[in-house]
């Protein structure tokens, strides 16, 4: 299931994305994250997208996170633990598998 983020990805939105993700996962396919719309982002964010690889992981599913999040957010992906969202992986698509592992 494509899941694609629009506008400004931060705490006043938690929830909402929350409940996004969380309705995605019950649907018990992979997951394939979109960053290309994302006008803003924190790390309240960041820790969502974190916490759905875990959930996807504990699930066995595959949780792909596009490396398209706009430039001018790079370096605060890598602050918080994304490089992968900066472009600090091969191009294309970075695969978490359900084991974890790339």
């Amino acid at each position: 299931m494509r899941v694609s983020f629009e506008g400004r990805c931060t705490v006043a939105r938690a929830g909402e994305l929350r409940a996004s993700l969380l309705q995605a996962l019950d649907a018990g396919e992979q997951l394939e994250l979109d960053f290309t719309g994302v006008a803003d982002m924190d790390l309240t964010f960041c820790q969502i997208i974190h916490a759905v690889r875990t959930s996807c992981r504990e699930r066995g599913l595959a949780c792909h996170l596009e490396d398209n999040l706009p430039t001018e957010l790079a370096g605060l992906a890598k602050q918080c633990g994304l490089p992968e969202l900066a472009g600090q992986q091969p191009p294309g698509t970075t695969v978490i598998g359900p084991e974890g592992t790339p």
